[in-house]
């Protein structure tokens, strides 16, 4: 919704010059020059809230609320005497996740408990892994930092209890845990206990739409087995090739424990799926159809495959990057992200694009066809 934001804020803006606007989220570049060029091109927001946004966006509140001692870490801004663009001293992350309350326990999401919507946890924030590809493969992001244990069981309970006092028909019965690596902790296991008692209890939730670890194949099974087959067992490998593995900073992945882990997975009475994306740098038709191959016999339910998006804010996304691995690109709207709003009387037209890449040095475009 990235284009979608930046419309309203810039109609909003032009029409209250007073109102102040405030962007964030993780598709932002990360070098200077290209922050630079992103922040002049959108001068109707105020100000960008870079990484993690909870305690800098109370921050920059209490700023804007006349605390010119508050140090603005995290925020970027365009400077509209200057026409400079201003980064920040300080870019931050919070090691001590109960710093941000829970708006389940509070009762700010009672509203969203309707039935409709689909709750969101996250017992962890972070990631070890460095893919090249991904907006949380930055070191920024490396250092893996949970929630409390206890605080998870009671938002756990709470959305399970809120989905029972529905109707039955009106129920929803899945839950998103938004961690990028869930399985692979022995905290993990904890909360799986957890889900598996509000399943006796509630019946809650009967699936769980989660991206499982990557490594720690054994706890992984342990955790699906916890929660009675829940959720979907993910074995992402993306490329199965060992010169695309290591080009895109994932070698330190084991492809052999994703390989068995559908196998395994038969065991406990859980469903299994793989993802491969292609031209990826170093990808080749050969080694591609050889990732495929290996997937199916290795009989995962379900193998996905995606094209490569080029996200701001990646190394891949980066130009040295491009220019190093020669990788072409093409533009196009998004699946459904496209539609026409009336905006203070004016009727306006958005869509969301998205960069493709379509060739390599090692894959010409009439192999990506």
């Amino acid at each position: 919704n990235s284009s979608l934001s930046s419309m309203f804020c810039q109609q909003i803006k032009e029409a209250k010059t007073e109102v102040i606007t405030v962007m964030g989220g993780p598709n932002f570049p990360s070098k200077d020059s290209e922050v630079e060029k992103f922040v002049k091109e959108r001068p109707w927001v105020d100000y960008f809230i870079v990484k993690e946004g909870e305690l800098p966006f109370c921050n920059l509140l209490k700023y804007i609320d006349g605390d010119n001692s508050i140090e603005l870490d995290n925020v970027v801004r365009l400077n509209k005497q200057t026409g400079e663009v201003e980064f920040p001293n300080n870019i931050t992350r919070t090691y001590n996740l109960e710093a941000i309350s829970s708006p389940y326990i509070s009762g700010r999401l009672d509203e969203f408990l309707d039935g409709r919507l689909m709750p969101v946890i996250q017992t962890n924030r972070g990631c070890p892994f460095t893919c090249t590809f991904c907006t949380e493969g930055q070191g920024y992001w490396n250092k893996v930092k949970r929630k409390h244990k206890d605080l998870v069981h009671k938002e756990v309970r709470y959305i399970s209890n809120a989905m029972a006092s529905l109707p039955s028909d009106k129920r929803r019965t899945d839950l998103l845990i938004a961690d990028s690596n869930f399985g692979m902790y022995k905290d993990d296991l904890e909360v799986c206990e957890v889900i598996a008692d509000e399943q006796h209890l509630n019946g809650y939730p009967e699936y769980i739409n989660v991206s499982t670890g990557k490594n720690r194949k054994a706890r992984v099974l342990e955790a699906a087995r916890l929660v009675n087959g829940a959720m979907k067992l993910a074995g992402s490998v993306q490329s199965l090739d060992i010169g695309v593995l290591k080009n895109i900073k994932r070698d330190n992945i084991s492809k052999d424990e994703i390989v068995a882990l559908a196998l395994d997975a038969e065991e406990v009475g859980t469903n299994t799926y793989s993802e491969v994306i292609l031209a990826l740098p170093g990808d080749s038709i050969d080694a591609h159809f050889s990732s495929l191959e290996i997937l199916v016999r290795s009989a995962f339910n379900t193998v996905v495959t995606y094209q490569l998006m080029i996200l701001p804010g990646t190394e891949l996304g980066s130009i040295e990057t491009k220019e190093k691995y020669e990788m072409v690109t093409k533009f196009r709207v998004q699946p459904r992200c496209f539609g026409n709003y009336d905006v203070f009387g004016k009727r306006i037209s958005v869509a969301e694009i998205e960069e493709i890449c379509v060739a390599n040095s090692t894959l010409p475009y009439e192999d990506y066809l």
